[in-house]
């Protein structure tokens, strides 16, 4: 593993596709091939927990969801075959883990474990110094280790199809996660949180390629939308040169649009529902509301500050890639999850992307892509690592790592990533979230119940540094581990949440019989701060 300020260069790699579609997607797959069965793995084992009882039932409506969805174009089918033939890998294996996220996104509100796999994400759009339109990119998947170490630069030039510059990772084949097109079209897509699940519905991962492969400008793009739909619900944010923004929600075949015009100032957008018609507060995972709006206040007090500094693309990409450093806790739109930081300006045709393992906090290097739909140039910018994204970069990469092993049911390492996060986020904020998720671990798992007691004693030790909705979310570890030790309580029932503190009053009746159960259904989400309770 490289040091937390990538001192070892080496460049992103660089695939160019071109000419016929499927013999472009079976050569990426044999490119893949000797690398693709890692990715495979941990992409399937966020769908998995340790007791097979459980996985038997995530499983099963996995696959019955997946029956249930036939694809609609050949073309789609013709190059997932394309890309498994070059893989040696059977196509429904393909088909299966391409589907994990719209599975997740839908069947939260039934399993809500499979709603650990989420797009986080975040889409920043302003103007630079030169009055220049540019669409800064955050990519958050809970996949570090696997989607960081096979990171890849995708230029495709397909027949009678825009020009396109992709930056995805091993296993994901279609372009459209985080591009930009030679028209000057950029596009980042955002996993909306709901319990729609629409079976006439397209993958979002084919419909995202063939939307920045087609479509030239914004009203291209409205367009598009309308025809097509989608299996969950999904989130396009798009840029056009004029400087024209377009955030689109698209939940089946009901589409919400949101445009603006970057003279009148810049935007941002994470998960947040643009439909109002649909209430967050209703869908797993609970904390989501809470997390999304931290996150635009750290954006916009971003973007307010942006305006007084005068920088250059590489100095904005930079900045907006900094964590805020404040005493008390606060989510910055670069999380622990962050895989991907990328600032796209259509009229210049460049890309900066940050370079290095996640979470892509900037430690000093910087790969520019320039002329990108010519013969493209990559030059390495390199600055002055700043001291604090330097040791922030190290204590979160530990409580993303703890995240994955434990997605991974590597429980062992799991408790050593997260015994590293509370020594390096000691006097932080960080402290405690680390102490807190080590307690939920050991809830889940210790199964003596001396040892349980003792965690409420635990917990009295930093609740009160914990941020509100996890000090909730204390509460009812606490109820939980009273009832299962025969205990008294030691967290006073002071719940806001509407769907905590129903939990908290369904739970409250059960016996120690349903709460070994409640025990062995919990999960921890630390890339959204959350705990989520089957």
């Amino acid at each position: 593993m490289l040091s937390m300020t990538d001192s070892v260069y080496n460049p992103t790699p660089v695939i160019e596709l071109f000419g016929s579609e499927e013999e472009s997607f079976y050569q990426l797959g044999i490119k893949d091939r000797e690398s693709v069965e890692i990715s495979l793995h941990h992409i399937k084992s966020l769908i998995s927990t340790k007791w097979n009882t459980i996985n038997k039932q995530i499983h099963g409506i996995a696959a019955e969801l997946v029956d249930k969805v036939s694809y609609h174009s050949n073309h789609h089918e013709r190059l997932l075959q394309a890309y498994s033939d070059g893989l040696q890998v059977k196509k429904a294996d393909i088909k299966f883990a391409l589907m994990i996220p719209e599975i997740c996104s839908f069947i939260g509100s039934n399993t809500p474990d499979l709603s650990r796999l989420g797009f986080g994400c975040s889409s920043f759009f302003s103007l630079n110094k030169h009055g220049e339109p540019v669409h800064h990119r955050v990519l958050d998947f809970p996949l570090k280790g696997t989607y960081d170490q096979f990171e890849r630069v995708q230029l495709s030039h397909f027949k009678n199809k825009n020009k396109v510059i992709n930056f995805s990772s091993v296993g994901l084949p279609f372009s459209g996660l985080t591009s930009m097109n030679e028209s000057g079209l950029t596009l980042g897509i955002h996993q909306k949180f709901t319990d729609h699940f629409n079976v006439h519905g397209e993958s979002i991962f084919y419909l995202a390629h063939e939307l920045i492969h087609q479509c030239h400008n914004i009203e291209d793009v409205k367009n598009f939308l309308m025809k097509h739909q989608t299996i969950t619900n999904w989130n396009f944010n798009c840029l056009d040169r004029d400087g024209n923004v377009l955030s689109a929600d698209l939940c089946g075949n009901k589409v919400t649009f949101l445009e603006h015009d970057l003279e009148d100032g810049p935007i941002y957008f994470c998960n947040e529902l643009l439909d109002q018609d649909l209430k967050q507060a209703d869908f797993i995972p609970s904390g989501i509301n809470n997390y999304n709006d931290k996150r635009i206040d750290s954006a916009y007090s971003k973007l307010k500050k942006l305006a007084l500094y005068d920088m250059d693309d590489p100095g904005m990409l930079k900045y907006l890639s900094t964590p805020t450093k404040k005493k008390k806790f606060h989510i910055d739109p670069i999380t622990l999850s962050s895989v991907s930081s990328v600032l796209f300006n259509p009229l210049q045709e460049s890309c900066y992307h940050v370079y290095g393992e996640s979470p892509k906090i900037h430690v000093g290097k910087t790969e520019k892509y320039s002329k990108v739909f010519d013969t493209y140039q990559r030059t390495l910018i390199e600055t002055k690592a700043l001291k604090n994204n330097v040791i922030t970069k190290e204590a979160l990469a530990h409580l993303s790592l703890a995240q994955s092993h434990f997605d991974l049911n590597q429980i062992s390492e799991c408790y050593h990533e997260l015994q590293m996060s509370i020594e390096k986020n000691r006097g932080t904020p960080y402290e405690a979230i680390s102490k807190f998720y080590f307690l939920v671990v050991q809830y889940i798992y210790e199964e003596h119940l001396n040892v349980l007691s003792h965690l409420q004693d635990d917990i009295l030790e930093f609740y009160d540094d914990l941020p509100t909705y996890l000090q909730e979310v204390a509460i009812i570890i606490d109820q939980r581990l009273s009832i299962l030790c025969s205990t008294k309580q030691v967290l006073t029932a002071n719940i806001s949440n509407e769907n905590l503190k129903k939990r908290y009053r369904f739970e409250s009746k059960k016996g120690k019989l349903a709460h070994q159960i409640f025990k062995k259904s919990t999960f921890i989400h630390i890339d959204i701060f959350d705990v989520i309770f089957l």
